[in-house]
């Protein structure tokens, strides 16, 4: 029974990280969008950009944990 208590909290803290990750690209994406409508194609891609190097920063610093 112990076993199977350490295997769920593994399942759920995994599937946790799995779905923080799923909403801050989610997030990413409806925030190019908005820009790309509200100010044109060129904001976009810079909202764009600026998400994905954000993204990598904190790929980054949970890769040093």
């Amino acid at each position: 029974m112990r076993r199977w208590k350490t295997f769920l909290a593994q399942v759920v803290g995994l599937l946790g990280l799995y779905l923080e990750d799923l909403l801050l690209i989610a997030g990413g994406s409806c925030l190019t969008a908005a820009a790309a409508l509200r100010w044109g194609e060129a904001a976009g891609l810079a909202a764009g950009g600026a998400f994905l190097l954000v993204l990598s920063f904190l790929a980054a610093r949970s890769g040093r944990r």
